[in-house]
């Protein structure tokens, strides 16, 4: 959504001023429910609020088509109102919101996005990232209810409001929908009422055609393309974790920098490849019981120069497979316990290992594991190993602690 359209929105609307809270990242629906700023948490959103999401995606590669849904949530030719099919040209999976922790202005976030083959209806873990946002109106994912409820139902070229009732996953909501449309691009978002949870988002955006220099040197022309993407509510849970209420580690407060160094491996076809890693830490902003930072990654290439990644992360309390676990938390585990399931995804958080100086974390599904140590003295991610079958094999990513100052 452009920034014209959204302060379309905003000034039919008509909501008036709020306060802004000072957030790492302000949400991108503040200016269409700026209300929503100063009113806090809703009521439905917790610590250890735990969302998961439905969503598809595909890309017609080479046609640049305006496109929207209709009533029945279809994807239609703007101009002709004719059905159009995307095609099987991209993928399906769910996505994992979880809220680690949330106060009366921000809300530390975080998601995990899991592939679904279709064929197999298995899914594999994928991409992990997070933010810290307004706790009223958390990144894209709620809106506060009275926020919600202030909004009037309008109609106009860029923006439509509208009450309706709406069904997803065979619930019926009350529910508002507010649609954005440029000449390139539609996003429509549908609020629960209720809970001000989005339960449902769908977006067409139209790319321009561009030059793009291939390695011999040549210049060709890439046609434009269109992408879509849904996404639909399918579970809304609070996950009451042990350690949530539990005060964060002193040092949450004062690092500079977190150093961890591991490798990167998979076996295909019986042959096995293993590259080094490296990954730090650093604060981008934190307070009491919440830290958004950022790490960066570094892959050793043999023959190669290195590849480099930055990934925006964040952390709280209430966090699960987070960067730390309060010490008073940790005490608590025992071997085998449940923590967390999700039969959607198919996955299950348990207690793996308690050590004499570490407990262990284990989240599996039917192709992944993923391993999490805890330093029981600090309560901080001492180490994380992924493991994930592939078609011909197996890949394995793991890293150490190395060193905090």
């Amino acid at each position: 959504m452009t920034a014209r359209f959204a302060l379309t929105c905003f000034a039919l609307l008509s909501l008036g001023l709020a306060v802004t809270a000072d957030v790492p990242d302000p949400s991108v629906n503040a200016p269409l429910a700026p209300d929503a700023i100063a009113l806090g948490a809703p009521d439905a959103i917790r610590p250890g609020t735990r969302l998961t999401y439905f969503g598809t995606n595909a890309t017609v590669v080479g046609q640049r088509i305006r496109l929207v849904l209709d009533g029945s949530g279809n994807w239609v030719v703007k101009e002709s109102e004719k059905r159009f099919e995307t095609g099987n040209s991209g993928g399906v999976g769910y996505t994992v919101v979880r809220v680690g922790h949330i106060d009366n202005e921000v809300a530390a976030i975080s998601t995990s996005a899991y592939l679904l083959n279709p064929a197999t209806n298995i899914v594999s873990a994928s991409a992990n990232e997070g933010f810290v946002s307004n706790a009223g109106c958390g990144g894209p994912f709620w809106i506060h209810p009275e926020a919600l409820a202030k909004l009037k139902d309008s109609k106009d070229d860029g923006c439509v409001v509208l009450r309706q009732s709406y069904v997803v996953n065979n619930h019926k909501y009350n529910a508002i929908r507010i649609t954005t449309e440029s000449a390139s691009s539609y996003t429509a978002q549908v609020f629960d009422l209720e809970t001000g949870i989005k339960i449902f988002h769908a977006s067409a955006l139209i790319s321009e055609p561009t030059f793009t220099r291939f390695p011999n040197g040549q210049m060709q022309k890439v046609e434009g393309s269109t992408h879509t993407s849904t996404a639909a509510l399918w579970d809304s849970k609070v996950i009451d974790l042990p350690w949530k209420k539990k005060p964060a580690p002193a040092w949450v407060g004062t690092f500079r920098e977190i150093q961890y160094e591991g490798s990167s491996s998979a076996v295909i076809s019986g042959v096995e490849y293993s590259v080094r890693t490296s990954a730090s830490i650093t604060s981008v902003a934190r307070k009491e019981g919440w830290l958004r930072f950022v790490l960066k990654s570094l892959t050793e290439n043999p023959g190669l120069p290195a590849s480099e990644g930055t990934q925006n992360f964040s952390a709280g309390n209430a966090s699960l497979g987070g960067l730390w676990i309060p010490q008073d938390g940790l005490a608590e585990l025992k071997e085998e316990q449940v923590l967390e399931t999700n039969d959607i995804i198919g996955t299950k958080m348990v207690v793996l290992r308690v050590a004499k100086d570490s407990v262990t974390l284990r989240e599996s599904g039917r192709i992944h594991r993923v391993d999490t140590t805890y330093d029981k003295d600090t309560g901080l991610m001492s180490k994380i190993v992924v493991q994930q079958e592939t078609p011909t094999g197996s890949a394995t990513n793991q890293l150490t602690l190395k060193g905090r100052k």
